[in-house]
């Protein structure tokens, strides 16, 4: 799934999947200046406990949700 925020203009992204091995998740994330960064994650709890981080700091620095996430 993909999450899509805007803030002034500028676009940044997060995106959740499953491993392509299976053996758990990938976030791959896109910063607005165009950086981006990949985190792998175990179990389901710790993308979670991620993903809930990442929300709160980009709603803390001003972005808000484009619209809904994307499959």
């Amino acid at each position: 799934m993909l999450w899509t925020y805007n803030r002034a203009g500028l676009q940044t992204s997060y995106e959740v999947c499953q491993s392509a091995d299976g053996a758990g998740y990938e976030l791959k994330r896109r910063f607005e200046d165009g950086r981006e960064e990949f985190e792998r994650f175990n179990t389901i709890e710790q993308l979670n406990q991620r993903i809930a981080t990442i929300e709160t700091e980009l709603l803390v620095d001003g972005w808000s949700l484009a619209g809904t996430a994307r499959r």
